[in-house]
């Protein structure tokens, strides 16, 4: 809506020009391809609420465009690789050696990164969102660990849980192997 107030632009019917407007703009600000995509589908789904039938994303000189976008701006893959034991005693050790944290910091990140690891958390599990925002309502807090006889960690949001209903996690303890 915004987009096209400021480029004096119809919003509804989205048209195929709108549309190719709406990306390349998108582009030119520096969005990922797949960021452009979730957006169009908002502009779309926004289009087909208001009772518009056609579905413009399907117009072949909008794919041309978002094809060029792929190929231009290309895909961010960030590589994730898994974190292993031997990674999680690296990361203890540099933490041991930042002399610029204090030790309170040290051991809460540390039990982060240990917590993490074994409850198979996703990042966003149990870490805000950015280091600009918190919402209380989808990071993990003290008060949604329970330490009993186990680990209980309920977890709010998870990548797999788009109405945020939120799950538990139980860690339980392991004897020592000798």
């Amino acid at each position: 809506m915004d987009f096209c107030l400021s480029h004096g632009l119809v919003a509804l019917p989205v048209t195929t020009r709108t549309a190719i407007l709406f990306v390349t703009s998108l582009a030119n600000r520096g969005l990922a391809y797949r960021t452009i995509k979730v957006y169009l589908a908002g502009v779309m789904h926004h289009h087909v609420e208001r009772g518009y039938a056609d579905d413009v994303t399907m117009h072949a000189l909008l794919q041309w465009a978002l094809q060029g976008i792929r190929r231009g701006n290309g895909e961010v893959h960030r590589p994730r690789l898994p974190i292993t034991i031997d990674l999680l005693r690296r990361l203890k050790e540099c933490l041991h050696q930042r002399a610029d944290m204090c030790s309170n910091d040290k051991l809460m990140v540390l039990a982060s990164f240990t917590l993490a690891f074994y409850g198979f958390l996703r990042v966003s599990e149990f870490t805000a969102q950015s280091s600009m925002e918190f919402d209380v309502n989808a990071t993990l807090l003290a008060r949604d660990i329970v330490l009993t006889n186990a680990i209980i960690i309920k977890i709010k949001s998870t990548k797999t849980d788009p109405y945020a209903r939120g799950h538990t996690i139980r860690i339980a303890p392991t004897s020592p192997v000798s």
